[in-house]
């Protein structure tokens, strides 16, 4: 949702007492919205849509682990490795700690271990919150 309709839905609903002020001044201060981003999944551990070291991404951490582990790992090229994106319309977050190849500038890869399952994701346009 864009944070120009957001913030005054929130104030009025904080007027009517329907928040309490502290459950929306802390979301608004740390999300900013970064717009639409077409995300994809990958499969990690996979050498044919990764490198030779299909484990390891691109700062050296073991993906396959953190994904196994429950960690909602993505790749991009446009934000800096730690920074925690929303998936709006995915209803979750992912956290970037990996590269995409160079040609791909703005898209969201999210990491998985399921071949068929990445596959079947597809491509979506989606919702992005910086967080």
């Amino acid at each position: 949702m864009n944070l120009a309709i957001l913030i005054p839905l929130v104030l009025i609903l904080a007027l009517a007492g329907m928040l309490s002020k502290t459950e929306y001044v802390i979301e608004i201060e740390n999300v900013l919205e970064a717009g639409i981003r077409i995300v994809s999944a990958y499969t990690v551990g996979r050498v044919e849509e990764t490198d030779d070291t299909p484990c390891i991404g691109a700062y050296n951490h073991n993906l396959c682990e953190l994904v196994k582990n429950g960690t909602n790992v993505c790749a991009s090229n446009e934000f800096p490795k730690g920074t925690v994106l929303r998936l709006v319309e995915l209803n979750m977050d992912c956290i970037v700690l990996d590269r995409m190849n160079c040609r791909y500038t703005t898209g969201i890869d999210l990491a998985g271990l399921d071949y068929q399952k990445n596959i079947e994701f597809g491509r979506k346009g989606v919702s992005v919150l910086i967080k």
